[in-house]
């Protein structure tokens, strides 16, 4: 937002605060005055609720904004309380004081601007393309390939280079065909903030199907399966309701539509009708939750 877009001045009824500590580096805390019907709009820009994009501090841009909060103050001319208004913007009282707690740790959490920094967030996966307003979980963990009965033999030398001799009473290893080797993969879940909706047809034949493109920078092809969706449902401090969407993926570096063969080596397969066990299309977040899904300055704004 880069400022709030209501009127404000710094109220001196609190001075300016600041603090630092070696592992949260500084913080400041500034109290401004606004129009009590406007201390919600105010919060929502400060805090980067619409945009993604907390207030930075005019002292110090490597602060951002973090929290927020409103104390309304002095009753309007002529007004009477009744017991029952007061609570929403513009009854009542007149002005709010708000506490504004700037942060420099505020690039870590909250609305996520990925827009015009030098060094992009580390809570993007793919810091060549990141993705606005997300966050990411992943971990890694082996994948189980299973190992064809006879595709293993003894080897000649040990780990260290010296010979191995193999009795030949001894049967070849993989006869019942049980075993399993490990290979590279991981779970990764990519949290899309600030959506207004989902819409099952944008992913519903999406589900269950690798990618058609290198993803995630060097993901390649057919190497990410598209798992699912969840939703997380919850409500800004201006009452609008808004969703956070985690796409699901699983990716594993010898691909999804093979296999290992007979002779130990990997081999991509297809079906009887020459087509792939796992179907390719595009799985990018982009494609499955559009950027008219998610919420943009001004959109339902109260």
């Amino acid at each position: 937002m880069g400022a709030p877009s209501v009127s404000y001045k710094v109220s001196y009824t609190s001075p300016p605060r600041y603090s630092g500590s070696r592992a949260n580096g500084l913080s400041a805390s500034v109290r401004y005055k606004v129009a009590w019907a406007d201390a919600f709009t105010f919060v929502n820009d400060v805090l980067g609720a619409v945009d993604g994009a907390p207030w930075a501090f005019p002292a110090s841009p490597n602060l951002r904004a973090t929290e927020a909060v409103i104390n309304p103050i002095g009753v309007k001319s002529g007004g009477a309380g009744d017991g029952t208004t007061g609570t929403v913007p513009g009854q009542y009282f007149e002005k709010a004081h708000i506490d504004v707690t700037f942060n420099s740790q505020a690039s870590q959490v909250g609305g996520m601007d990925v827009s015009g920094s030098d060094g992009i967030p580390a809570f993007q996966f793919d810091q060549s393309s990141p993705v606005e307003m997300s966050s990411f979980q992943i971990q890694y963990s082996p994948q189980m390939i299973k190992i064809p009965g006879g595709s293993l033999k003894w080897a000649l030398t040990n780990a260290n280079g010296t010979s191995q001799t193999v009795p030949s009473t001894v049967k070849d290893p993989t006869l019942s065909g049980a075993e399993y080797l490990r290979k590279p993969a991981f779970n990764l879940n990519i949290t899309l903030h600030n959506c207004l909706y989902v819409q099952a047809s944008n992913f519903a034949d999406k589900v269950g199907k690798v990618n058609d493109r290198v993803m995630f920078g060097n993901c390649d092809l057919e190497t990410v399966l598209f798992d699912g969706v969840s939703t997380t449902q919850r409500s800004l401090s201006n009452g609008v309701a808004i969703l956070d969407v985690t796409l699901n993926y699983k990716w594993q570096k010898i691909g999804w539509n093979t296999a290992m063969g007979s002779d130990g080596k990997i081999y991509r397969y297809l079906t009887k009708q020459d087509q792939g066990v796992y179907d390719r299309t595009d799985i990018n977040p982009a494609s499955i939750i559009l950027p008219s899904q998610r919420w943009r300055p001004g959109n339902l704004r109260r």
